[in-house]
């Protein structure tokens, strides 16, 4: 299974909900954090593990810096978390090599996924009264679930 959550923008509480999913299912799902941008390089990153695949690579270090998304959700028990950074043109490649090596379920961080595949399951994550950057839209109206963050402890679900 693989669920996809994305959002209206930066800073709406997607990795928030992801890390409830985890602290409510603990090693139950890998995570796949998606960069769309050169700014932290390029590839795969993972925190263990052998892979076929050439733009896979172990780099536990840096996923464990603190007070990043990716060490969050290795701190909350997650099975494994891969980083896959990058130019927008190349991020399918990325994910393809990534997907074909995935096992198990999976929760997905990045609106660029669903150019990819199509989740099992989809949550679009926006902050109440606050406007979706560009291109945002069309992926609300594919979610199964829309959540509202609040900016209190509640989060409203529709859907």
């Amino acid at each position: 299974m693989i669920i996809l959550v994305s959002g209206g923008k930066s800073n709406v509480g997607k990795t928030t909900l992801i890390r409830v999913f985890l602290s409510i299912f603990p090693g139950r799902f890998s995570v796949v954090k998606i960069t769309p941008s050169l700014h932290y390089g390029e590839g795969v990153i993972t925190d263990s593990g052998v892979f076929k695949s050439e733009c896979i690579v172990v780099d536990s270090s840096t996923l464990k810096i603190d007070k990043k998304d990716t060490s969050f959700f290795l701190n909350e028990g997650a099975k494994r978390v891969f980083w896959v950074r990058g130019e927008k043109e190349k991020l399918n490649y990325y994910l393809s090599c990534l997907l074909r090596e995935l096992d198990g379920d999976a929760i997905v961080e990045g609106n660029s996924f669903l150019q990819l595949r199509q989740p099992d399951l989809m949550f679009f994550v926006e902050k109440e009264g606050a406007e979706a950057k560009e291109g945002a839209e069309p992926l609300k109206v594919c979610a199964d679930f829309i959540v509202i963050n609040t900016g209190t402890t509640k989060f409203l679900i529709e859907g």
